[in-house]
C-alpha cells in the first residue's frame, strides 16, 4: 500500500537509491542533502593558544654582517590553550584537535616583541620569523618575517643602542604532525669593510615575545 504506514519485518534491497524526505525525528533515514549540509557547517573544535617568552641579558659576538642570525626560545610559558600544545624544549607548539575532511586547518599566528641591547656597529636590528616542520625540518611561512629598524639607534660610549618594538602575524596551514615555531634574529647591514659584529645586553622588555595562535576557519 503506498498510503498507509506499515511495519517492514525483513530486509529489503534496493536497485537505485531512494528519494526520502528532509529527516525531522532521530531516527528518520537522512538524504545526501541534508547530510552535506548538516556535516559541513558543524563547528571544528575550538582552539587557541597564547604563550609568552622572556630572555634576560645575553652576549652575541662575532656574528657575520649581511647574514641573518636565529635564536629559538626553548621553553615558552604558556597561558591559556585550548588543543595546542608546548613540544618539549623545542619551542615549538603543535595542533591536536580534530581536522575537517581536507585534512588541515588554517590559523592567524600573531606576535610582537619588545627588546633591547647595543652593537658594536650601526646598521643592526632585531628580526622575527614563523616556521613550519611538516616532518622534514623547519622552513619559513612567507610573509612572516619582519624587521626592526636599523636606523632607530642611539650612539653612546662608542656601541649603537637599539630597543626595538616590533610585531606581525600571518595564516598558516597545518595538517595532522605539523609544529609551528617562532624565532628571534639579529643582523647588522654594514658596508665599511667589517666582517664580523657583536651584540650585547640584549634582552627583552614587559612580556618578552608575545604569540597568539587563533583558528581562522570555523567550518571544513
Amino acid at each position: 500500500d503506498k498510503s498507509a504506514t506499515e511495519t517492514v519485518a525483513g530486509a529489503w534491497t534496493f536497485g537505485t537509491a531512494l528519494t526520502v524526505a528532509t529527516p525531522s525525528a532521530g531516527t528518520d533515514a537522512a538524504n545526501k542533502s541534508y547530510v552535506d549540509t548538516a556535516v559541513g557547517a558543524a563547528p571544528l573544535d575550538r582552539a587557541w593558544m597564547h604563550a609568552n617568552y622572556t630572555q634576560g641579558s645575553v652576549a652575541y659576538n662575532t656574528l657575520a654582517v649581511n647574514t641573518d642570525h636565529w635564536y629559538t626560545p626553548a621553553t615558552w610559558t604558556v597561558r591559556d590553550s585550548n588543543n595546542w600544545t608546548q613540544v618539549a624544549s623545542s619551542g615549538e607548539f603543535t595542533y591536536g584537535g580534530a581536522f575537517p575532511a581536507g585534512g588541515t586547518r588554517k590559523f592567524l599566528v600573531s606576535w610582537a616583541l619588545s627588546a633591547q641591547g647595543y652593537s658594536t656597529h650601526n646598521h643592526w636590528n632585531t628580526k622575527v620569523r614563523v616556521t613550519k616542520d611538516t616532518g622534514s625540518g623547519h622552513v619559513v611561512v612567507p610573509g612572516s618575517v619582519v624587521s626592526s629598524s636599523w636606523y632607530g639607534y642611539l650612539s653612546i660610549f662608542g656601541v649603537h643602542l637599539e630597543r626595538p618594538e616590533i610585531a606581525g602575524s600571518c595564516i598558516v596551514s597545518v595538517a595532522s604532525g605539523d609544529t609551528i615555531g617562532l624565532d628571534w634574529g639579529l643582523y647588522c647591514q654594514n658596508m665599511s669593510g667589517i666582517t664580523t659584529f657583536n651584540v650585547g645586553s640584549w634582552f627583552t622588555h614587559d612580556d618578552g615575545i608575545i604569540v597568539t595562535i587563533t583558528p581562522v576557519d570555523i567550518n571544513p
